[in-house]
């Protein structure tokens, strides 16, 4: 609603949005220098835009919820490499290459098992694919916050 509130056609970003913002920073070599843009938690695309603060200690919800059943195996309670989990019940997460990579560094996954039916897609606290599947959508927490796309 916030996004909303904003004007026409703000919202939510979308999970497919993060995944696109995500890869572009990875083929944009400008990010991997050692130059003082990303000293500062800013993000060149590849089309020559910059993206502030993706990726840190606050995770970002975006569009995507799933119910406890949809979960991807093992649950578990502490975070995970991709390459760990035995089943992403179909789900495009992160792009196939990064999924077996033990040394990646994209971002780990956590399932937790909360008691929750329906869980929302944290994105980004401390990794591009970073995914956090422990949280109610309904949960609100000083450690996750929100971008709005347009």
């Amino acid at each position: 609603m916030a996004c909303q509130g904003l004007g026409e056609d703000y919202h939510l970003i979308s999970e497919n949005e993060w995944l696109t913002v995500a890869e572009s920073i990875l083929r944009a070599g400008e990010n991997f220098t050692e130059d003082e843009l990303n000293d500062i938690g800013e993000y060149i695309l590849t089309n020559g835009n910059i993206i502030y603060d993706l990726t840190g200690a606050i995770g970002e919800w975006t569009d995507r919820i799933i119910t406890r059943a949809e979960l991807m195996l093992p649950v578990s309670d502490a975070w995970l490499e991709y390459y760990e989990v035995g089943d992403y019940k179909g789900f495009d997460i992160a792009p196939p290459y990064y999924l077996t990579d033990e040394d990646n560094n994209i971002g780990r996954i956590l399932t937790g098992d909360n008691g929750s039916s329906r869980r929302g897609f944290v994105r980004g606290n401390s990794g591009l694919y970073s995914l956090d599947l422990s949280r109610s959508p309904a949960e609100a927490s000083e450690d996750i916050g929100f971008r709005c796309a347009r």
